[in-house]
């Protein structure tokens, strides 16, 4: 992804299946240069390992501070963190 609004995603799915609703947040390490399409995402008993889409947008700072490193985390009660590594990649 970029500073010129390009993005990028990946699927994210649980590797087991759930007695209930998992809510996992979705957060990015740094708002300033990324965003991503949802807060969260909600798994059920029926639907745990169907793949959902996270987009991750590039957002421009207008800074000369090269490409920036940024982690989206995923996490949920009762599960360890996943923490996805991107690049943006800066235009000025």
């Amino acid at each position: 992804m970029s500073e010129s609004g390009s993005s990028d995603s990946f699927m994210f799915a649980l590797g087991s299946e759930p007695s209930g609703d998992v809510v996992v947040s979705v957060v990015s390490s740094d708002v300033s240069e990324a965003t991503v399409s949802a807060s969260t995402l909600t798994f059920t008993p029926s639907n745990w390992d169907t793949p959902q889409t996270v987009t991750v947008t590039g957002v421009n700072d207008g800074l000369s501070d090269g490409d920036q490193v940024v982690d989206v985390t995923l996490s949920a009660a009762g599960f360890e963190p996943v923490v996805v590594g991107v690049v943006n990649a800066d235009n000025d």
